[in-house]
């Protein structure tokens, strides 16, 4: 039974098991839902702050505070946009408790520990200032535009992403050693591409300067997304597949884990080669909407970009496609509750100050001097 009564409002959220495709432990849940209850009290809501600090997560226990970040909050219309850790599985159906209407809380609850240590860079691809995006992991790879809005911010996938002129618009990420991977890499974007069949505006993913090749992930002349993997100058892995539309959101991902390079689209196997190198270890920036090895640019908008240093799984993919593609599909948001209902007991306002402590069979007002409990 969850304990802090500072906390007026409660709704459960429930994932169902047919949506994870196998269990993800850690999994970064994004929770986007709009409802007039999640407005903030001056709009006729129940979340006290303003910026959305009032709202946090418990686990299906209700006993284990999840870590959770916020991409966005709109206290007129009640939308959130917030990102929690939790364990999701495959074989039972998950709940996750999300408490509000909380006053004074003035601290952005937002935690790193929403990413674990092997996400190397998570860009959500706001504006963080109009010349740089922020990295949501502890690894502080941010963003540095070509100059103020160059890329512009727009209306993205998840919340707002970042709009490619295919001129010189690019995000430059820095060349961090933690964005250089050995043998197991995941990368992944979505994508809302206006041309599609063009070497010159096919870049998404980037971190091949001139002389120094690593990876890329983006799309080839023919519109199929392609993963490069280098081993050295001369040595490239490159699985590419699945056919990319334009003027539409599509998911896509590179992965390599050792064994094999794969590339996949909406969530989908498309191409797939034998690779058991490592990759090249040179000092080479990552860019996003870039390839200045060959001066090639993005044309559209590119959203929740992402840098793992290991192998994601199959199932970590699908079920962070299920997720990203429709969050209001892929979980059930009940009712909100008064987390002061309680069982039957009515509590009248008076004079005499007391504390209320509440245990999962009984109901204790606590006055000066005495206890009473009400089983």
């Amino acid at each position: 039974m969850w304990s802090d009564y500072s906390y007026a409002y409660k709704k459960t959220i429930l994932i169902g098991k047919d949506k994870v495709v196998s269990d993800c432990i850690g999994f970064p849940v994004l929770v986007s839902i709009t409802d007039a209850m999640l407005r903030n009290i001056d709009n006729g809501g129940h979340v006290q702050s303003n910026r959305g600090y009032d709202i946090c997560f418990y686990d299906q226990t209700d006993k284990i505070l999840l870590p959770h970040e916020i991409e966005s909050y709109d206290g007129v219309n009640g939308t959130i946009v917030y990102w929690v850790k939790a364990n999701l599985s495959s074989a039972v159906n998950t709940l996750i408790y999300m408490y509000y209407g909380k006053p004074k809380v003035t601290i952005n609850p937002s935690s790193t520990d929403v990413w674990d240590t092997d996400y190397m860079m998570v860009q959500h691809m706001n504006d963080a200032t109009t010349m740089t995006t922020a990295d949501s992991t502890l690894n502080s790879n941010n963003g540095a535009k070509t100059a103020a809005n160059e890329p512009i911010q727009t209306d993205g996938k998840i919340r707002y992403g970042q709009l490619f002129d295919a001129t010189n618009d690019k995000i430059n990420c820095s060349n961090n050693p933690g964005l250089t991977p050995t043998t197991s890499l995941t990368v992944s974007a979505w994508i809302y591409p206006h041309v599609v069949n063009s070497w010159q505006q096919a870049s998404v993913l980037d971190k091949q300067e001139p002389s120094k090749y690593q990876y890329k992930l983006g799309l080839n002349d023919i519109g199929n997304v392609r993963f490069d993997f280098w081993k050295d100058q001369a040595t490239c892995y490159s699985p590419a597949g699945g056919t990319v539309t334009p003027d539409n959101w599509q998911f896509i991902c590179g992965r390599t884990d050792g064994t094999n390079a794969k590339v996949f689209l909406n969530s989908l196997l498309v191409g797939s080669v034998a690779c058991s190198d490592s990759c090249q270890n040179v000092d080479s920036r990552l860019y996003v909407g870039y390839e200045p090895a060959n001066n090639r640019w993005f044309d559209g908008i590119i959203d929740e970009v992402r840098v793992s240093r290991i192998a994601r799984s199959d199932g970590w993919i699908q079920t962070e496609y299920n997720n990203q593609k429709s969050p209001i599909d892929f979980m059930t948001v009940f009712p909100e509750v008064s987390v002061y209902q309680a069982k039957g007991v009515e509590i009248e306002a008076c004079n005499t100050s007391f504390d209320i402590c509440m245990g999962s069979d009984s109901f204790t007002v606590e006055l000066p001097g005495r206890k009473i409990k009400i089983p």
